[in-house]
């Protein structure tokens, strides 16, 4: 579920226990749009793996039909870092 708190500022959660009827994954994040035309995307999101609590961060570019992510999470496993280019049709 997101919700558009702002024109700026979106809110999204979830729950996934599909895969286990033990586990309880929630996961909560927000993206905030900034700049002249929104092209900057900065995030921060925190999920329950029913063990700990992880942390994930991110900024993303998006130029016309092009977009740049990078992301940061600490997840059970190490520290990840991710960096993606994608582009729309």
């Amino acid at each position: 579920m997101a919700w558009p708190v702002t024109a700026d500022l979106l809110i999204a959660a979830d729950v996934d226990s599909f895969n286990d009827s033990d586990l309880r994954l929630f996961n909560v994040g927000a993206e905030y749009a900034l700049g002249t035309y929104k092209e900057w995307r900065l995030r921060a999101g925190a999920g329950d793996n029913g063990d700990g609590h992880d942390l994930a961060l991110g900024a993303g570019y998006a130029w016309k039909t092009w977009r740049l992510d990078a992301a940061w999470a600490n997840t059970d496993f190490d520290n990840t870092w991710s960096v993606g280019a994608g582009f729309g049709f």
